[in-house]
């Protein structure tokens, strides 16, 4: 079955990890694909693989930058008159940022997570908006983080751009309503990660989530295609965040507690005086 067979998904962020497996999920279930990335030579192998076999989509390959709205601009632009529509926009590129806060010394970096993890979703958000207000038709997916919901020490950066983001989801799913358009978001918790920076980053801290909390990039894209097929506002990946979540709303001093108990275990350490 190809249930999304004549429609077209843009992937932002599809060079590796989530973004990558979801090409491969959306290409499944039939939707044609636009790879959007900074990393045009891993896009282009992406896609050389998605060709292969019967029944391969159509499939555009877009070098693009989200922090620069004329790029993104531009892209959107090709996919339309390429491919003659956007029905899916898939919000996905995102830069980690896991450390005490402390720890940042460059401006830069910390300008960085909140423009591509927030200005970067709006600005592509922005450009795709109008095609999907004219058609009356559209569906906006925004890859989140249980970040957004619950702050953890070393995620304060990273946290705050994704609370920008789930604030952002929200309004803008009420906004284009009128005009029939779906907003969701997925929120998952510890995804596998290819990048052994971060991997020894986080080792470094101490911070070793539990294997059963642990999702792989295939299982946060199939959670994707499925959002897709039957949207919601929101869906928690794996579901028991779900109840972590409301006693982080409900009963903060708990979980503040729990944390105290955590640092005084002897993680994270800070590198500067």
């Amino acid at each position: 079955m190809r249930p999304l067979e004549g429609q077209v998904a843009f992937l932002s962020g599809a060079s590796s990890g989530i973004g990558a497996a979801c090409a491969r999920v959306f290409a499944g279930l039939g939707s044609d694909l636009v790879l959007a990335s900074r990393q045009e030579s891993k896009l282009s192998t992406l896609a050389e693989d998605l060709l292969r076999g019967p029944g391969a989509p159509r499939v555009l390959v877009e070098r693009m930058d989200v922090t620069k709205p004329d790029e993104a601009e531009a892209a959107v632009r090709r996919t339309v008159e390429r491919l003659g529509s956007i029905d899916i926009l898939i919000n996905n590129a995102g830069v980690g940022a896991i450390d005490l806060l402390v720890n940042f010394e460059s401006a830069d970096e910390i300008a960085q997570v909140l423009d591509v993890n927030l200005e970067g979703v709006i600005n592509l958000t922005r450009a795709v908006l109008p095609h999907m207000i004219f058609r009356r038709k559209g569906h906006v997916i925004q890859v989140g983080s249980i970040a957004a919901w619950i702050g953890t020490p070393t995620y304060t950066l990273y946290a705050a751009s994704k609370f920008g983001l789930r604030g952002f989801s929200e309004a803008l799913r009420r906004e284009v309503s009128p005009w029939g358009l779906r907003v969701s978001s997925v929120y998952p918790g510890p995804v596998r990660t290819d990048f052994q920076s971060h991997a020894l980053r986080m080792k470094r801290l101490g911070l070793t989530p539990p294997k059963w909390l642990t999702l792989t990039a295939e299982e946060v894209a199939r959670g994707i295609g499925r959002l897709a097929l039957r949207p919601r506002r929101t869906m928690f990946m794996p579901g028991v965040l779900a109840p972590a979540v409301w006693i982080n709303q409900v009963l903060p001093g708990l979980l503040d507690r729990l944390v105290m108990v955590y640092l005084q275990r002897g993680a994270p350490k800070s590198d500067r005086p």
